[in-house]
């Protein structure tokens, strides 16, 4: 009977081992899974503000004169997050980089950042990465994207600086909320 018992104990143990050792294997393979996806959805919403903001874009403009009509206003005050987001965007237009690329090769770290101050911010309020709450009126232009005016808006009327409601245009109702959670997940590690 004692060894009964000494033998269970060991399968157990081994068993044991086995299945955590699988446990991790896949925890593994599904963080980089959710890695590769979110990098993708991040780029994604990286070629869709690129989109956005080619309205007022100009071949030859300078950034300042971009900046001045993307925000309504020269010398404004934005977050560092908002900042770096209209320069990567800025680039892109100024090198005419097709968001097609942009999907491929972009690493969605400032995206990252972006998402993860918006957080902070709350996700209503994508106007605070881009101005005072006295200058918000002034990001009002509302353009969008050609995706959207042409398959149709599902949510009324997003504004350039409103991400969380472009990832969830893009991706469905809820998605901000759920990328953003990816996002500080990741950016804890």
């Amino acid at each position: 009977m004692k060894n009964l018992f000494k033998l269970a104990s060991v399968l157990l143990i081994l068993f044991g081992i086995f299945a955590f050792g699988q446990d991790q294997k896949q925890s593994q393979e599904n963080t980089a899974l959710t890695r590769d996806e979110t990098r993708l959805k991040l780029a994604t919403v990286m070629a869709e503000t690129k989109d956005n903001l080619s309205i007022v874009y100009s071949s030859g403009m300078t950034y300042e004169t971009f900046r001045s009509k993307v925000l309504g206003r020269p010398g404004s005050a934005a977050t560092q997050e908002g900042e770096v987001l209209l320069t990567n965007v800025y680039n892109y237009l100024q090198t005419g980089t097709p968001s097609s690329q942009i999907i491929k090769s972009d690493n969605g770290a400032v995206m990252s950042l972006v998402l993860a101050k918006l957080d902070k911010l709350g996700l209503s309020n994508g106007h605070a990465l881009f101005s005072t709450g006295s200058d918000a009126s002034k990001l009002d232009i509302n353009f969008q994207s050609r995706q959207t005016q042409s398959k149709g808006s599902t949510i009324a009327g997003c504004k350039w600086y409103q991400l969380a409601c472009w990832i969830d245009e893009i991706f469905g109702a809820g998605a901000a909320v759920g990328l953003i959670k990816v996002v500080l997940a990741i950016l804890a590690k």
